[in-house]
């Protein structure tokens, strides 16, 4: 507790030793019973502080009972704060509560605290504020939590698209061949109809996904993207470990081709691909959860043969179905209002949203 500097109106500084310990020269004056040089009773702040408010009354006997003569205070040594003489100042008994305070030159600051209640805010303020944020809240939580669902579509998308096409590689690997067709898996059926569970095709399909379930799910339980849904229409499903399905329609153990001719016109229209394994398959991102539509948990591809999945409706697709101009093509996504078709405008089924969400760079953008 040595070392206190007090910092007086005539410009002095005095480090104060404790009271009790003797006197120690500092400056031009003495503590502990000797002169100090001082001005006025605002010491008594400093000294307050640094002692802390079990001194209160002791301090302030202590400094007020002193005498003033020519800008010199004779300090008494202290006797357990107990002087003799009238205090200059009135101890209000908030002060005791508090440990250290800031006593601003004069009493000017007091008046401050009978204007905080001017900065409080009403009741019917508080009201029309939370008022205001409700209803701001109501106009963008709803497109918020649409933002965040479409990007929860597209992420299971896109893991779905890649666990699909890496066991269609893994097969033509451990198989040695460059065409689906030609693998043990296509070998196993001659032909699969639409709904029907084929034991051995799935054995198959169990050693390269992760497959937990094989059964039928029919079409008619989803709806299109801005129609009603398909009637009744059985698919062969086959449920992954993460819940998503993916659903064939017919298959041949034989591939879908063009002619010569006509897949030389698909590469000159800048098409890549003349020949598909599996023409419709059919992915359900978040498999039995709603809302089961297409073009927002339901999503359509076709297979090429050397097991990559190409988007119902993209240009590929376009191109193999018809050998036009992509431009007029209508089995373009952006041109069909039919059933490739991915377009709120247009009256489609939403089976070409696949394409259109890839092509945006895996954007849900409608």
């Amino acid at each position: 507790m040595t070392g206190l500097n007090i910092q007086f109106l005539a410009g002095d500084i005095v480090p104060l030793s404790p009271w009790g310990e003797g006197a120690r020269r500092t400056g031009e004056g003495f503590v502990g019973g000797q002169e100090v040089r001082m001005a006025r009773c605002q010491a008594f702040i400093r000294i307050l502080r640094y002692y802390g408010t079990k001194a209160v009354g002791s301090i302030v006997k202590f400094l007020c009972k002193t005498k003033v003569l020519d800008g010199t205070a004779t300090f008494p040594l202290f006797r357990n704060g107990r002087g003799k003489g009238p205090s200059c100042f009135t101890l209000h008994s908030s002060l005791k509560k508090r440990a250290a305070f800031t006593l601003a030159e004069g009493s000017t600051h007091v008046a401050h605290f009978g204007d905080i209640r001017q900065a409080a805010f009403t009741l019917a303020e508080v009201l029309i504020t939370l008022g205001i944020i409700g209803v701001v809240a109501a106009m963008t939580m709803p497109a918020l939590i649409s933002n965040y669902q479409k990007t929860v579509y597209v992420n299971r998308l896109k893991k779905s698209v890649s666990v699909i096409e890496n066991g269609f590689k893994m097969i033509l690997a451990d198989d040695g061949v460059d065409k689906l067709t030609d693998t043990g898996l296509f070998s196993t059926f001659s032909f699969i109809g639409g709904g029907a569970v084929n034991l051995k095709f799935a054995a198959y399909m169990d050693k390269y996904f992760k497959v937990i379930d094989n059964n039928t799910v029919d079409l008619k339980n989803y709806k299109y993207l801005n129609s009603v849904g398909p009637g009744s229409n059985p698919r062969s499903n086959f449920i992954l470990e993460d819940g998503s399905y993916f659903m064939f329609n017919s298959l041949y153990n034989t591939p879908t081709s063009l002619s010569e001719e006509n897949c030389k016109k698909v590469k000159e229209l800048g098409g890549n691909f003349c020949e598909f394994a599996i023409e419709q398959l059919y992915i359900d991102v978040n498999g039995s959860k709603r809302p089961n539509e297409f073009g927002r948990d339901l999503f359509q591809f076709m297979v090429s043969n050397d097991g990559r999945l190409i988007p119902y409706g993209s240009k590929d697709a376009a191109l193999f179905e018809e050998q036009v101009e992509i431009s007029s093509n209508l089995h373009y996504w952006r041109n069909s209002a039919a059933d490739s078709g991915c377009n709120m405008k247009k009256r489609g089924t939403g089976s070409g949203c696949a394409a259109r969400v890839i092509e945006n760079g895996w954007k849900m953008d409608y």
